[in-house]
């Protein structure tokens, strides 16, 4: 199909024909339907040279190309595990060409060589991609995600003090706060399906003792409600307490605000429904997508679709939300605050107008709280199998022998965690397997060289952390199954792979994810919490919830598992 500029271009040359036609006046046509004769004309032949002939003439036409038969991939880019399945069947020396939605050309790195090359040696020789831009932005804000050049140079420098190790150990305590919250809340669900099941029980026993009272038989064994052998137990849905958690850890750290939506009901968390619509998957979502690929951003944004209005409700909430925060900082002494938060850190740089401000705050709201939640569902899904359940009782027992239990008053501090060996592998192992952006775009903004091939300006370059992290070549023979013990074999801290590009769920270079170490700092906390005072177990009969990805990795219907709450932590 065409790309933006070629579609622009059809309209300029069917403007210009249409008004050429009109000034010779050609007989019983008005300027319309020349318009829309020339427009359709102009806009058949991009079409067929981009789809039949531009392939067989693109300087990348060399490289491996997978067969692409079916006209869907017209209308809709690969997923992760077709990349993976690429990666794995197509021969190939570091990439792999394809054509996406509306046949446009893209290029899959496929080689941690080619990640070094395109996040390491040359990072600014690539921007993020226009179409991907205008999906995730309205979302994810125009804060330090989405910068280029030297003004993310800039934005990086003047936030890095709020992210330094001293800032992120002061969190810790904030970390264990909503850890405590989160098995309340696991625990309030287990009681009341207790209350439920007793209820029913006693209806059943009363309806059973009618009958039977005539005979006698009345001595009937019942389990204990909630109860499995004398241990209180029952069935969690693990994902949507976690988003609200790292939602109210984000708020309190970022901020100091303090969403409080784990101790809200579903209809008085409107942030949290909000940003649910805004992050699901959808008919609507998947149509501005489409979109994106062919018209700018402020067409897109005016579509009629519930995708925009999701969007344009959570933006205009978050924004208004951080221009109070915001304000009432700039009123607040300094000293007159308890503690000192990113936002704090930031404006105390002094770089940043408020307006910078406001969408460096909507990018850490958006995309501090749903990957977090994304990696803990990835957690309790995988440890809950039964086949890695001496996994999860190893990670316990190392938990219960280092850490001071939960209703302790003095919780572990962020150094002890990171000391816990077996907590950072089975970390690295869930971040390793289920990166919650599981590919990603780039476009090359310069003539540049990737693997040894060129690469002219203008290439959609696609990275694809589920995909390489997958492979055998970087990880080994056993590269797809689920093993902690990788990470504590290899001296090195790379659980045994090719190289440090092999591993790049943060990104890599000078774009790392600035808040990497905040993150794995919250997720260890949470899984030491949870894993600690909980046998997880998969849930009888059934069947582990699909994965999506749009914005980030999702699971269709969330995580149900049984938790069992121990004794003696």
């Amino acid at each position: 199909m065409l790309s933006r500029y070629q579609l622009l271009a059809c309209v300029g040359e069917a403007l210009f024909c249409a008004l050429l036609l009109d000034a010779v006046d050609v007989p019983s046509r008005n300027t319309a339907q020349n318009f829309s004769g020339a427009f359709l004309i102009f806009f058949a032949a991009g079409a067929v040279y981009n789809v039949l002939v531009y392939p067989r003439i693109s300087p990348l036409r060399h490289l491996p190309t997978p067969g692409q038969k079916s006209l869907r991939r017209l209308f809709k880019e690969p997923t992760p595990w077709l990349f993976e399945q690429w990666m794995k069947e197509i021969p190939n020396s570091g990439l792999i060409r394809y054509f996406g939605i509306f046949n446009q050309e893209r290029l899959l790195l496929t080689t941690s060589e080619g990640v070094r090359d395109v996040l390491v040696t040359n990072p600014y020789h690539y921007h993020k991609q226009r179409a991907q831009k205008i999906h995730l932005e309205p979302v994810l804000g125009k804060g330090l995600v989405f910068v280029e050049d030297d003004t993310h140079k800039f934005h990086r420098k003047q936030m890095s003090p709020a992210f330094s190790s001293k800032c992120i150990r002061d969190c810790q305590p904030l970390f264990w706060k909503k850890t405590k919250e989160i098995i309340g809340i696991f625990l309030q669900q287990i009681e009341h399906q207790s209350i439920e099941i007793a209820h029913d029980k006693g209806w059943q026993a009363s309806r059973d003792i009618e009958a039977l009272g005539e005979q006698g038989e009345t001595n009937m064994a019942t389990e204990s409600p909630g109860k499995v052998n004398d241990q209180v137990s029952g069935i969690v849905e693990v994902h949507d307490p976690v988003s609200r958690a790292a939602l109210d850890i984000i708020g309190l750290a970022g901020c100091s605000f303090d969403f409080d939506s784990l101790n809200k009901e579903e209809d008085q968390n409107r942030m949290v429904r909000d940003y649910r619509k805004a992050f699901g998957v959808s008919t609507s979502n998947r149509i501005r997508c489409l979109m994106a690929h062919l018209f700018p951003a402020w067409i897109v944004d005016l579509m009629p679709i519930q995708r925009n209005r999701d969007i344009a409700t959570v933006t205009q909430l978050v924004r208004r939300l951080a221009t109070n925060i915001i304000s009432t900082k700039r009123q607040c002494q300094s000293h007159q605050r308890q503690r000192c938060d990113f936002l704090d850190k930031t404006m105390q740089s002094g770089g940043f107008s408020d307006a910078i401000l406001v969408e460096q705050v909507r990018t850490l709201l958006a995309a501090g709280h749903d990957t977090t939640s994304s990696t803990l569902a990835s957690a309790a899904a995988m440890l809950s199998r039964p086949k890695y359940q001496h996994i999860q009782e190893k990670l316990r027992a190392e938990i219960r022998e280092n850490l001071q239990s939960m209703s302790s008053s003095e919780l572990a501090s962020s150094t002890e965690l990171e000391n816990l060996p077996y907590l950072s592998a089975v970390t690295n192992e869930i971040l390793r397997l289920f990166p919650p952006f599981s590919w990603y775009f780039r476009r090359s903004v310069v003539n540049t060289i990737i693997c040894g091939h060129r690469v002219p300006k203008g290439t959609d370059i696609i990275l694809c952390p589920w995909g390489m992290h997958r492979s055998k070549e970087h990880w080994g023979p056993n590269a797809e199954v689920f093993n902690p013990d990788r990470w504590l074999k290899d001296p090195s801290g790379r659980g045994g792979a090719k190289d440090a590009c092999s591993f790049f769920t943060f990104a890599a270079g000078p774009r790392v994810c600035i808040a990497e170490k905040f993150a794995r700092n919250e997720i260890s906390t949470l899984v030491a919490g949870i894993f600690g005072q909980f046998r997880v177990e998969h849930v009888q009969g059934e069947v582990e919830s699909p994965l999506s990805h749009q914005l980030t990795l999702t699971r269709i219907g969330g995580v149900r598992v049984r938790m069992t709450l121990l004794e003696g932590w």
